[in-house]
């Protein structure tokens, strides 16, 4: 039985989607285990940001929040869709990295 589902469909998080839309940037592909390992992470330390702040820091699914949010973003469209020089950044020197 032939799949019914582009690769896309399948292997790109709506995230993803939305970043090529908007800003007209596709993220990398990754593999789904480091998916998983980076979403570990990212929720322990979001975990432990709340414990010791206080806050109950909720995910900003829109612009409008109380005072504190989190937020997932993709280094090199936050940069394209900020005017920043998105290319390479991974290799910029510190004074490269540097915002005037």
């Amino acid at each position: 039985m032939p799949l019914r589902f582009e690769k896309s469909e399948l292997f790109r998080r709506e995230t993803d989607r939305v970043v090529a839309a908007e800003i007209g940037k596709t993220p990398l592909e990754v593999a789904a285990d480091r998916i998983a390992r980076a979403a570990h992470s990212a929720l322990e330390v979001l975990g432990l940001l709340r414990e010791h702040s206080g806050k109950q820091i909720p995910l900003a699914w829109s612009p409008e929040f109380e005072s504190v949010a989190a937020i997932e973003v993709y280094p090199g469209a936050t940069l394209k869709a900020r005017g920043l020089e998105h290319s390479g950044y991974k290799n910029a020197s510190d004074d490269e990295k540097a915002v005037p």
